[in-house]
């Protein structure tokens, strides 16, 4: 497995990287409101940070929404095995919350989140793989 500090590049639909950051910020606001007992807070916001950076045509209003992004773009997202385990747990927990709610759209919602980190975790074990055929 890679360090914990390496950079791993993900390809990401930017429509998915859209749904990572909502969650994120969904994280952010959960644990600031009780006190950050997993000490995330400072992680969930340089994954946030990054995804802006490296979005640089990210809307800053909620209309610029309506035409981004477009249908199959994509952004390759360069972050730690840290940032991504991050991701990863923020995915399964949140799909978790909206499955027990039981209505039409958080259904949805969740099997969008569990697609996402199953399309994640996929490109982190073909990433780990390439990475150890070379060692």
């Amino acid at each position: 497995m890679s360090s914990a500090h390496e950079q791993v590049p993900v390809v990401i639909p930017v429509a998915h990287w859209l749904v990572v950051d909502a969650i994120l910020d969904n994280e952010i606001s959960v644990e600031g409101e009780h006190g950050d007992p997993r000490h995330v807070l400072d992680l969930a916001h340089t994954i946030r940070q990054a995804g802006w950076d490296h979005l640089p045509d990210w809307p800053t209003d909620p209309a610029g929404f309506a035409d981004s992004p477009q249908p199959g773009q994509t952004v390759t997202m360069p972050l730690t095995h840290t940032q991504w385990d991050l991701i990863l747990d923020c995915l399964d927990r949140w799909a978790a919350v909206a499955a027990d709610l039981e209505t039409p759209n958080s259904r949805a919602d969740a099997r969008q989140s569990r697609q996402i980190a199953d399309q994640l975790r996929h490109q982190l074990t073909e990433h780990d793989n390439r990475r150890n055929d070379r060692t």
